[in-house]
């Protein structure tokens, strides 16, 4: 039992179902053996008691005659059985009368041989010394006693029923030993089907603890081994599903990482280009400024051309900062109108022309019939954002060559899409650059964009516009050399009405600027003036409450944000004084730098009615006004 432990599950299984057939087996044939052996015994006892008083009774003539001859046919007779071995016959002071020995067991040994002993007796009549004076009838009735004469003995032996039951015996033990040999191939089985499955489940650990999670065991059962070989399997997908898991984590870890590391190294760059490309239009419009005191005519004018130049190309650059980070918070704000499209683009075009010159190109605009008479809804401003990109590098990257630029609606299973391709014959794309083209800050190489003025966000920028307004951008080669851009932006279009190709004429009025800032009031103003209105400034919402209750204006400009009564609530208590006097509701233009979807819809709740981004341009000045002074 000490040894159990070590044996392994098939030994011991194995052990468990020979072990009580082994057992079975040897207690059935011990009793076999032993019952047939008392059998024998017991036949002889009986065989030898039955014969010695049968032939007892048979010779007790012969012994008292004395005539032997008649013994000799009883003798042979009894001596014929196969267990009697020898026949004696012995008088009554032990002279052998008679014996006769079998032939056929000459050698037995002493606990082999039984013998059994019979008196050979006679019936005596006892007499007295009255008896012979007795009359006749009296001598019938005397007594008798029984008087041995002879002792007969008979030895047998147990050799033949012995062999006869060793016969049976072994007949018997053949056919246990057939049963004990199936009972040896059932338990086999019955562990070859137990030691298998957790031989192969064992194994399967085995390699799942050495980090073989591809090993399987077959499902050779449906009972509790088909569960546990089930339950194996599914460990051994969990873990490699986790380990799979894992690899990829640590791999996403590590490519996060050097992706980090490679941002932090191109926003390092593109902060230095960034620094350099808003250093340099400050530089120009200080510079112009400052020459302005002290020039001729001539001179201002082109002083002044300078500084537009310069303060509309930092507008531009702050515009794709804000719209590089909204874009990277998913904050970037689409704000939808039906606009003409070629009026839109109009001065955005007019400036790329300018330096498609100055690099020698050949621009060519086309824009579709449709364009000419339906307005487009979109953003307006993050459409003149794109072109200025798109255009611009193709310009920007083409010496000496052409670029085609042509605009067009279609219509297709989705709905009607502007169509916006550019194809120019420049120096195109790098290939090891075009994975990276769209990535944030991975345009920011100082060898590649030092070569060309810019930031280097430019496509980045256009990316996240496209995909705010639901569109699509593919850039591919444009054979033999350049690039070719496709654009393509859901959208809606709507008839031009008459009177809306008349909007832009301004007639003259009063205006009201409520704004808190003595430059941007000074320079409403004087925009105010160049369009033939008369214009009126407050600081303060309290002024322009004020000013509203004494005196009567056509528009009024007001300043969102403002110390004490900002914008909103001034609206509002214009609003609810204009409804006490039942007077007309005087337009009110909003005046932001934040044209957010939810700081417009802040206006519009207040009770504005019209919105202007800050800074101010003069264009947009007249569209807006036309719009509410027709």
């Amino acid at each position: 039992m000490k040894r159990l432990p070590v044996l392994n599950i098939r030994k011991r299984t194995l052990l468990l179902g020979l072990l009580p057939a082994v057992l079975m087996y040897v207690l059935l044939v011990s009793l076999f053996v032993w019952q047939h052996m008392q059998d024998v015994k017991k036949d002889v006892a009986t065989v030898g008691k039955l014969l010695s008083r049968q032939l007892a009774a048979s010779i007790e003539y012969p012994v008292i005659s004395g005539n032997f001859q008649l013994l000799e046919p009883l003798v042979e007779s009894a001596i014929q059985g196969e267990e009697v071995i020898r026949i004696s016959i012995r008088d009554a002071q032990g002279q052998m009368l008679y014996e006769r020995s079998s032939e056929l067991y000459p050698e037995l040994l002493a606990e082999d041989i039984e013998t059994y002993s019979q008196p050979v007796t006679q019936d005596v009549q006892e007499f007295s010394e009255l008896d012979e004076f007795a009359e006749d009838d009296v001598e019938l009735s005397q007594p008798t006693r029984q008087q041995q004469i002879a002792l007969l003995t008979i030895e047998l032996t147990q050799v033949v029923g012995r062999d006869e039951a060793l016969i049976i015996v072994a007949k018997s033990m053949l056919w246990i030993t057939l049963v004990l040999l199936l009972c040896v191939a059932l338990a086999r089985r019955m562990a070859n089907s137990i030691a298998q499955p957790v031989e192969q489940l064992t194994k399967v650990v085995s390699d799942i603890t050495q980090g073989q999670y591809d090993s399987r065991t077959p499902v050779t059962d449906g009972a509790e081994l088909g569960e546990l070989q089930k339950s194996a399997n599914e460990m051994a997908e969990a873990l490699r599903d986790a380990e799979i898991a894992q690899e990829n984590a640590m791999q996403e870890s590590i490519d996060a990482r050097l992706k980090a590391e490679q941002a932090s190294k191109a926003k390092s760059e593109f902060l230095a280009i960034v620094s350099h490309e808003l250093r340099t239009p400050i530089n120009g419009a200080m510079g112009a400024v400052q020459l302005m005191t002290d020039c001729s005519e001539d001179e201002l004018k082109e002083y002044i051309g300078v500084a537009d130049y310069s303060l509309g190309y930092l507008m531009e650059l702050v515009e794709d900062m804000l719209t590089l980070v909204s874009s990277e918070s998913n904050e970037l704000e689409i704000v939808k109108d039906y606009i003409s499209i070629e009026s839109a683009l109009q001065n955005t075009l007019s400036s790329l022309s300018l330096a498609a010159k100055e690099n020698k190109n050949q621009l060519h605009i086309r824009f579709d019939e449709l364009l000419h008479t339906h307005k487009i809804l979109t953003d307006s401003a993050k459409v003149r954002q794109l072109i200025r990109h798109l255009v611009g590098n193709a310009v920007k990257f083409t010496a000496s060559g052409y670029i085609n630029v042509a605009m067009y609606l279609q219509s297709g299973t989705t709905g009607t899409a502007l169509k916006i391709e550019i194809a120019d014959s420049g120096v195109g794309i790098p290939q090891e650059k075009k994975d990276a083209i769209f990535e944030p800050f991975q345009q920011a190489d100082s060898s590649f964009t030092r070569k060309f003025d810019g930031a280097g966000i430019g496509l980045t920028v256009c990316a996240s516009i496209i995909e705010a307004l639901g569109g699509e951008l593919v850039i591919t080669d444009n054979l033999p050399m350049g690039t070719r851009v496709e654009c393509t932006i859901p959208t809606t279009i709507r008839k031009v009405q008459s009177d809306e190709r008349s909007c832009g004429l301004v007639q003259s009025g009063r205006a009201l600027v409520v704004e808190d800032n003595q430059v941007n009031r000074m320079v409403a103003e004087k925009m105010l003036n160049k369009v033939s209105l008369q214009a009126v400034t407050v600081e303060s919402g309290d002024e322009c409450l004020d000013r509203i209750r004494n005196e009567e204006y056509d528009l009024i400009f007001m300043d969102c944000h403002m110390p004490g009564m900002d914008g909103f609530v001034t609206t509002k208590e214009i609003r609810k004084a204009e409804r006490l006097k039942s007077s007309g509701p005087t337009p009110i233009i909003a005046l932001t730098a934040n044209t957010s979807t939810e700081i417009k819809q802040r206006c519009l709740d207040a009770g504005m009615n019209d919105y202007l981004a800050k800074p101010l341009k003069v264009e947009h000045l007249k569209e807006v006004i036309g719009r509410w002074l027709q």
